[in-house]
């Protein structure tokens, strides 16, 4: 009976894995929708094409470097939320307020990793003259024309 029951919770957990998949990675949809490419590496390989200048594009490459560098801060953040909430599945003395904790944590930590997405664009803005700019962001629908 023991085993049925873990085998069941496991099978519940995965679906509000997948569930909290969809309804929280909102921000790094909209990350990969920002970028060239959908990545930073993209983005990283566009600046090394249109920037001429070797010190704007070192200090563009440098930006990108710390960009990378929060990323890599915000996975780390994310997979202690989802870790928590994990733990939390196998402590029969959880409440749903226990899990409204863990969702909140995680709608505030996309909450960052939007604000930190528009503030890196427009620091990017800001170093890039307006043709490299519209040559590195246009869109595919205005490259094809």
């Amino acid at each position: 009976m023991t085993m049925r029951l873990r085998s069941r919770q496991r099978g519940q957990t995965l679906i509000i894995i997948f569930l909290g998949m969809l309804l929280l990675g909102g921000a790094s949809h909209a990350l990969n929708e920002g970028l060239p490419g959908g990545s930073i590496k993209e983005l990283r390989n566009q600046i090394k094409e249109v920037v001429k200048d070797p010190e704007r594009k070192k200090a563009l490459l440098a930006e990108l470097d710390d960009w990378e560098k929060d990323s890599k801060g915000h996975s780390e953040r994310y997979a202690a939320i989802v870790k928590d909430a994990l733990e939390g599945f196998e402590k029969p003395d959880r409440t749903a307020t226990d899990f409204e904790q863990a969702f909140s944590s995680a709608d505030a930590l996309n909450a960052d990793i939007e604000q930190s997405f528009l503030n890196k664009r427009e620091t990017l803005r800001g170093q890039l003259d307006a043709a490299e700019w519209r040559q590195i962001f246009a869109s595919e629908e205005e490259t094809a024309k």
